[in-house]
């Protein structure tokens, strides 16, 4: 389907996201030597240019700051295994429980799908446990968005019977009710980034590989408000 795609677009380049652990899109173009750049890495293709976000440090601060609230059962909704973002945020999640001398809880842990729907349908799932959890850690915003809906409609007040969080920085985020708290990447900058080593990539024809990793910001808002 890529080969297909770059036959008939005819694209002089190519700027990959949502990487997998295993992602046949780096070897093909790699194999193929065909320009392209990445918003992540990948375990099987290393020969590229590629930005990425330290994951698993923010969500070890997620932690620690949600601890720091006064919170300690602490859940996650993820992602599907093959994405390399859901193997950093969970790292640094585990690593960040260890940290504050919490036991992990695989019953704390489940699986969304990067949306609205697959957080609310996994927070409804953590809520109705016998013992909740007291805050949910999610992989992006989106599924936050869900979860704190899925507290509302059980007659939770986030952020006070429950905190929630997120990743990403959205606009959604700040506006959200009540606001969200977030790990903040910076996707304008990253994009230009990306933009600019593919370009110089494709100028040059070869060029030394560009691997960046940068630190989210962590912003905190009423999601979080303390127990």
């Amino acid at each position: 389907m890529l080969g297909y795609a770059l036959a008939e677009w005819g694209p002089d380049g190519m700027v990959l996201s949502r990487m997998r652990l295993q992602d046949w899109r780096a070897d093909y173009l790699c194999q193929n030597d065909f320009p392209f750049a990445a918003h992540g890495r990948t375990l099987n293709c290393d020969d590229y240019s590629y930005i990425e976000m330290d994951s698993r440090s923010g969500f070890e601060l997620l932690v620690r700051h949600l601890v720091e609230r006064g919170y300690r059962r602490i859940a996650y909704i993820g992602a599907p295994a093959i994405f390399t973002l859901q193997a950093d945020r969970y790292a640094g999640y585990c690593s960040g429980l260890a940290a504050a001398g919490i036991a992990f809880d695989p019953s704390l842990v489940l699986e969304g799908d990067l949306s609205r729907n697959g957080g609310y349908q996994a927070a409804q799932n953590l809520l109705a446990m016998d013992n909740p959890p007291t805050g949910i850690i999610c992989i992006n915003d989106l599924t936050a968005v869900g979860a704190m809906r899925a507290a509302r409609e059980r007659g939770l007040q986030v952020g006070r019977d429950v905190a929630v969080t997120g990743y990403d920085g959205t606009d959604d985020s700040e506006h959200s009710q009540p606001p969200l708290t977030t790990l903040r990447q910076p996707v304008y900058e990253t994009s230009r980034q990306l933009v600019a080593l593919l370009i110089e990539r494709i100028s040059a024809g070869k060029m030394e590989k560009v691997q960046r990793i940068i630190q989210p910001e962590l912003i905190i808002r009423a999601s979080t408000g303390g127990i």
